[in-house]
């Protein structure tokens, strides 16, 4: 009886962790998307046809395909308000 519940604890155990680090995941990912979000909104219009000019310009297009330059720049920002977590949390963690 003594194992059958040592064994019961340990599988609660292990469920409770993996559902404790599936929320703060979960927590991270929203807060990158938001700061991603919040970082994409910040470019002007003028910004962005800056950016889709120099794209034409670097590849030698004549025209360029507005929704792959917007998935390109959601992913930029996305990476960067990655790059801000990571560095905020390693920075609370020492």
């Amino acid at each position: 009886m003594q194992l059958h519940r040592a064994v019961e604890n340990g599988y609660e155990r292990a469920y409770c962790k993996m559902m404790n680090n599936s929320e703060m995941q979960d927590a991270k990912e929203a807060e990158i998307k938001a700061q991603s979000n919040e970082l994409y909104d910040k470019l002007s219009d003028s910004d962005y046809l800056e950016i889709e000019e120099k794209i034409m310009k670097a590849f030698g297009w004549d025209d360029v395909d507005t929704d792959s330059v917007q998935k390109a720049l959601k992913l930029i920002c996305y990476e960067k308000a990655e790059f801000i977590f990571n560095e905020k949390n390693k920075k609370s963690f020492y």
